[in-house]
């Protein structure tokens, strides 16, 4: 009776209270059912020099965070998520259908969260970041862009291409138009020099500041001020015709042009020399009985073809002139110490002369270019 008098008394009381408790179970209900919104988990994190900087966040707290939710979501407790989270998966996981179903559901949530940020590089202290999470509406996570001030990056200090390059200068060794660039350890991996090979006296080199040496220099907050090359004039490289006495070998060719070609009673010849080609390579071509030739010559040599078109003119009889072009010379001449080495020339000699009888200057001329890509004329 007592119990049922103070009721009566405080009836209006008790009646709010559970309304009260009501209310509030009501909400709590209502927060538990919205999406979670992960974006206060996140702590943006700025590194390296002002101008350069990056940002990352806590992504593996974020991921884990993320993960929870949605495995407690998808029906897993508390206590099995934690330890799905830890890499030690429950065996029930791996055996239940229902309970694997579960797990895949959740897998699939999370591969379709996406965390970035609008911009992640070269960052200055004051720039402004936004940073989205991406989730789609039927997920128990809220979507959102969170702003955040870029501060913290440390000051940068400047080089030069001169402070890098110092008394460096590029120089040339070789025959003008086939010349190259003399390896320097001073200038170490720092630098590049373009092009480097194929070089004539006067062409333009550009020395260029390495992009892994910038990239190492800018993690130590060096930062290059100014252009990254500087062009240089090729100078130093030995013309062709300064490499050996060429009138003397293209008369011996020719000389043996016309022992080959003597007129007699039948057959008339007049021989005539018309364009010269030179040729330079890195390595030769082994002819048969030529590896005495190149015994002795250095590592260094390089070796210069050089050809004379011939226009042989045959009359026999009263008939028609047979006119060919043929290419005579020397194939593979070793040329070091500033000096094309003519002391075996037979040796290297192409049994007789290069190639085939053409039909014409031009057809000889590009025969010979088939097998040298870098010839070029002599004018002599």
């Amino acid at each position: 009776m007592k119990v049922k008098e103070l009721f009566q008394k405080h009836r209006k009381l008790f009646i709010a209270a559970i309304i009260g408790v009501v209310v509030v179970f009501g909400v709590f209900k209502f927060i538990a059912s919205q999406p979670a919104n992960v974006l206060s988990y996140i702590s943006p994190k700025f590194e390296g020099y002002n101008g350069y900087g990056t940002v990352s966040y806590n992504s593996d707290q974020v991921t884990k965070k993320i993960e929870s939710i949605l495995l407690t979501k998808n029906g897993i407790s508390q206590n099995d998520a934690e330890a799905i989270i830890n890499d030690h998966v429950p065996t029930k996981f791996l055996t239940d259908i229902k309970e694997a179903s579960k797990l895949a559901d959740a897998k699939k949530q999370l591969d379709s969260v996406k965390v970035s940020f609008n911009k992640d590089s070269k960052l200055s202290n004051g720039d402004t970041v936004k940073l989205t999470v991406d989730a789609t509406k039927d997920l128990p996570i809220k979507g959102g862009t969170k702003a955040f001030k870029v501060s913290g990056l440390k000051k940068t200090e400047s080089y030069t291409l001169k402070d890098v390059m110092g008394n460096y200068r590029p120089t040339f060794s070789g025959i003008d138009g086939y010349g190259e660039l003399k390896s320097n350890k001073k200038s170490g991996a720092h630098l590049s020099v373009d092009p480097d090979k194929s070089l004539k006296n006067g062409d333009q080199v550009k020395v260029k500041l390495s992009s892994d040496y910038r990239y190492v220099q800018l993690n130590k907050g060096h930062v290059l001020s100014g252009s990254d090359h500087v062009n240089f004039k090729v100078t130093g490289l030995t013309p062709v015709s300064d490499i050996t006495d060429w009138a003397k070998l293209k008369s011996d060719i020719l000389a043996d042009v016309q022992s080959e070609h003597e007129s007699g009673e039948i057959s008339k010849y007049d021989v005539k020399s018309m364009a010269t080609y030179v040729s330079v390579a890195d390595n030769y071509y082994p002819n048969f009985g030529s590896d005495e030739a190149y015994r002795k010559v250095p590592a260094s040599a390089k070796y210069v073809s050089f050809v004379t078109v011939v226009k042989i003119t045959e009359t026999a009889g009263i008939g028609t002139p047979n006119v060919t072009y043929r290419n005579y010379g020397y194939n593979d001449l070793p040329y070091y110490d500033g000096k094309l080495h003519t002391e075996n020339p037979n040796q290297l000699k192409y049994s007789k002369f290069f190639g085939f009888s053409a039909k014409t200057e031009q057809a000889a001329i590009s025969d010979f270019k088939a097998s040298h890509s870098n010839a070029r004329e002599l004018k002599l």
